[in-house]
């Protein structure tokens, strides 16, 4: 193995150490940064859940009324009927 080889190599070997310890030094500002990524992710997710079961009961809700009406419409309309 030839001088220029051998440096080529030995340089890469000591990248790869530094990338490895910058990883090591960083690990935890990079772990923290991950962590929070996840827990405002799910927290967005469990937001977005929430609004859309409040907008399908918000639905139920008004379909219920409006059926409620039809009902209550119908038994007055009996009752005038009856009345008659």
């Amino acid at each position: 193995m030839d001088s220029t080889t051998q440096e080529t190599l030995e340089d890469a070997g000591i990248g790869a150490a530094n990338v490895l310890a910058w990883f090591a030094n960083h690990f935890e500002g990079i772990l923290v940064g991950v962590l929070t990524m996840i827990y405002f992710w799910y927290k967005i997710k469990k937001e977005r859940n929430n609004a859309e079961k409040a907008r399908i009961e918000k639905q139920f809700m008004q379909s219920q009324f409006e059926e409620w009406e039809e009902t209550k419409t119908t038994i007055e309309d009996l009752k005038d009927k009856l009345n008659k």
